[in-house]
């Protein structure tokens, strides 16, 4: 699979889908990535098991994370008992063969849906391939969505938290059956988060850095005009992205890996830090973007109740600009949403409903703009 940005396009849905939330809409819900509105919570995996955790994350969609330290295998399996992801000693392996293993290594689209590459279906031979040396891995599981018609508009006007259903994930560990075990739930927004840059906008001549507004993760945008590469590390400090006459994604990176997905990429590569670079031009020109899901804002939405944004994380990114060191530094706010006043009229749940409305047609203008932007999922 090779993913193609029509960086015209691109540029247009995506900025399009910002100014919307930031310039006109009311405040977008804080972790309203869903674009049924409803949030997964994990209770926990049954039977308890040592050294195997689980929890839903949120990196532009909810996922499942599972996370296994104990030496025996995991496994995930799909409704009808097929193993679709494995936990082993060496990482983690993905079916390519299976269905699910498409439906979960990418995030859907705003219908919900995946586009399965030609001649995958539920008779297809087991393909499994090594997509990662960690031992933990994060899906987008379609359990963990409530599904067209759950969220009411009558929920939506009363802005009050809802639980829509439990959700069950089968594995195995090793040849024990186990469950991760959860339910969905209506989260009404109560806020929006806010990202400002800590670091000088121009960190060398020729780079420019800045900020998407609207987003619940940082969007951060990289100009280079400059003669020197300028290259985004991962967490782990492996080269990530890299811009200079065109973008480049290294593809055994765990950031990319992760970033990728969320673009509708399955994994091309093991992710490996350790791993020399793998580089692959995603774009032509000078300009980069990317949601920077390491400095998501946290999980819970915090509880205030003063009605003034708080700060919730500091953020640091790595670059290297030709070979100098340098980095972008930035701040994550939680503000949340005023109670309506009697001056203004302005009714809040009223509000809630159309940052819901707000958070829909952003995440349809992403979806056109990953139409546009992939050949093929293979």
């Amino acid at each position: 699979m090779i993913l193609v940005f029509r960086r015209k396009a691109a540029w247009v849905v995506a900025g399009a889908a910002a100014l919307f939330v930031a310039g006109w809409a009311p405040p977008v819900d804080a972790h309203a990535g869903n674009a049924d509105g409803s949030r997964p919570f994990v209770t926990g995996v049954e039977p308890a098991l040592a050294g195997i955790g689980a929890t839903a994350v949120f990196a532009g969609s909810w996922q499942i994370s599972l996370s296994v330290t104990s030496p025996q295998d995991v496994t995930v399996l799909d409704d009808a008992n097929r193993a679709f992801v494995r936990i082993v000693r060496d990482g983690v392996d993905g079916d390519y063969g299976a269905p699910a293993w498409y439906t979960s290594a990418i995030a859907p689209d705003a219908s919900g849906a995946v586009r399965l590459p030609s001649g995958v279906g539920p008779a297809s031979p087991p393909d499994w391939r090594p997509v990662s040396r960690a031992r933990g891995w994060a899906w987008f599981d379609p359990r963990i969505s409530a599904g067209s018609g759950a969220v009411s508009p009558d929920m939506v006007a009363r802005a009050v938290p809802v639980r829509l259903r439990d959700f069950d994930i089968p594995l195995l560990v090793g040849d024990t059956p186990a469950h991760i075990k959860g339910y969905l739930e209506f989260e009404p927004p109560r806020g929006r988060y806010g990202h400002r840059l800590l670091s000088p906008p121009r960190p060398a001549p020729g780079v420019e850095i800045g900020l998407l507004a609207g987003q619940a993760v940082p969007t951060v945008t990289v100009r280079n005009d400059s003669p020197d590469p300028v290259t985004v590390l991962g967490a782990d400090g492996e080269p990530f992205l890299r811009v200079g006459s065109t973008v480049e994604a290294n593809l055994a990176s765990p950031a990319w890996v992760q970033v990728g997905r969320a673009l509708g990429r399955t994994p091309k590569a093991v992710a490996d830090a350790t791993a020399q670079p793998q580089w692959e031009a995603i774009s032509e020109g000078h300009l980069l973007s990317w949601a920077d899901f390491r400095s998501r804002p946290p999980d819970a939405e915090p509880p205030v109740s003063t009605g003034y944004a708080v700060e919730v994380r500091r953020w640091t990114i790595p670059l290297r600009i030709g070979a100098q060191p340098a980095e972008i530094k930035g701040a994550t706010t939680f503000e949340p949403f005023r109670p309506p006043s009697r001056k203004s009229g302005v009714n809040g749940l009223a509000a809630a409903a159309a940052g819901l409305f707000g958070v829909a047609l952003a995440v349809s203008a992403w979806a056109i703009l990953r139409r546009r932007g992939s050949r093929s999922l293979r």
